[in-house]
């Protein structure tokens, strides 16, 4: 029970979630939905279905849809989103097209590239952080977005 309520939290918190920056302040809007697979019944094949609640060892798709709301171009934009502490982000997971991908194991002070991300421990030593140490991610929109348009970018995270 303790742990569906916390499931069951975390998902309403995450489609709550989603940030975005831009050079025009308001004219980006971001919406963040959570999904997970399950069985077709009598096929092999699974579909996505929104996710209400998970158990732990689950892995949710969320899908941010970016769109630009206002009536000019909007550029620099810059989208981010936390990785909870009781999840874990799945490597290689992310896809978005047109934009850079960086991960954050610090809680968004520095921002880079798994594989030569550092992370500082509690005693001060470094390390290359691991898909496990990220707690946030974050994709900078390499084109302008056209007024009206929107874009995708999808991520996996995994409940612990």
């Amino acid at each position: 029970m303790f742990n569906k309520v916390i499931a069951t939290f975390f998902l309403a918190a995450a489609v709550l979630g989603g940030t975005a920056q831009a050079q025009d302040k308001g004219a980006i809007d971001v919406k963040n939905e959570a999904f997970k697979e399950v069985a077709v019944p009598n096929s092999t094949t699974k579909k996505l279905v929104p996710a209400g609640s998970a158990a732990p060892g689950e892995t949710l798709l969320y899908v941010l849809t970016v769109r630009n709301v206002s009536d000019k171009p909007v550029s620099n934009v810059v989208v981010g989103n936390p990785v909870p502490n009781y999840t874990e982000y799945k490597l290689d997971s992310q896809t978005a097209s047109n934009a850079r991908f960086e991960v954050s194991a610090d809680h968004g002070k520095t921002y880079g590239s798994l594989g030569v991300l550092e992370k500082t421990a509690a005693d001060g030593s470094k390390a290359i952080a691991q898909a496990k140490d990220v707690t946030d991610l974050r994709w900078t929109l390499s084109t302008a977005l056209k007024p009206k348009e929107e874009t995708k970018i999808s991520y996996r995270l995994q409940l612990r």
